[in-house]
């Protein structure tokens, strides 16, 4: 018999998004909680590395903030018609 493990989330599943510096030597774990209203780090607090350029059109923050916003409103809409869930990865690294 084969057994698949398969591990789906909901937006309300989605706590905290984890910021891991990859500058090299440094590799700071950073935590952000959805339901905060504040916006997510611009940079690593210990090395100083920028992850977004501030003040211009930089396609990797908007996504961010898109996404989180999109979770953000997920959350909120308690009467949808349908269930929404993501499947993700149960490998831990993978």
């Amino acid at each position: 018999m084969t057994q698949e493990e398969r591990l789906f989330i909901s937006a309300e599943d989605i706590l905290e998004l984890e910021f891991r510096c990859s500058n090299a030597g440094c590799g700071l774990r950073l935590t952000f909680q959805i339901d905060k209203s504040m916006p997510p780090p611009m940079g690593c607090p210990a090395c100083n590395a920028g992850w977004f350029v501030p003040h211009k059109d930089d396609e990797r923050k908007t996504t961010l903030y898109a996404f989180i916003d999109s979770v953000r409103k997920l959350r909120e809409m308690k009467s949808l018609p349908f269930t929404l869930r993501l499947r993700v990865s149960s490998r831990e690294g993978a």
